[in-house]
């Protein structure tokens, strides 16, 4: 844990908080923990050590970071997770609003990949009303209803 906090202090490190609403409810509340190089990811563990589905979300998380800090008022930045184990990468809140977005390490995606997005909408009706998926691929479609992919070059451009 010491070191943690020592990568944490030094910036090579992020903790990403939970999103829960209410307290009640059974949410897993320990923090993600997120790295601010991949290459150091892949140095420490190897390159077998880490699945690229991860590297991508590592990747992803960075650069909604540096979005984030260039924001007027800056957005919040969480994940979503229940204890039946529905889990949404992010989420950017702000204000009322909050935007989910899943990250998929794959130039192609489908319908399934926007349920836990299409879930959470549905839960969450008053907040939120779209969902994104950013992907490696190249065209923006809407895979289910106001669930958008988008190309992680747009997104983060």
């Amino acid at each position: 844990m010491r070191y943690l906090g020592l990568l944490t202090m030094t910036f090579q490190s992020f903790l990403l908080p939970p999103y829960f609403e209410n307290i009640g409810k059974r949410f897993i509340k320990s923090p993600k923990l997120f790295f601010s190089d991949v290459g150091l990811i892949k140095t420490v563990l190897g390159d077998s050590g880490v699945s690229p589905g991860a590297l991508y979300e590592n990747w992803v998380f960075t650069e909604l970071l540096k979005w984030k800090d260039h924001q007027p008022i800056e957005p919040e930045l969480y994940f979503y997770r229940t204890s039946a184990v529905m889990e949404i990468d992010f989420l950017i809140a702000s204000g009322d609003f909050i935007l989910p977005i899943e990250t998929k390490a794959h130039e192609k995606v489908s319908p399934a990949d926007g349920r836990s997005l299409e879930s959470f909408i549905r839960d969450h009706h008053k907040i939120n009303t779209l969902g994104l998926v950013v992907y490696k691929g190249r065209d923006m479609v809407e895979i289910r209803k106001n669930i958008w992919a988008v190309p992680d070059w747009y997104f983060l451009a």
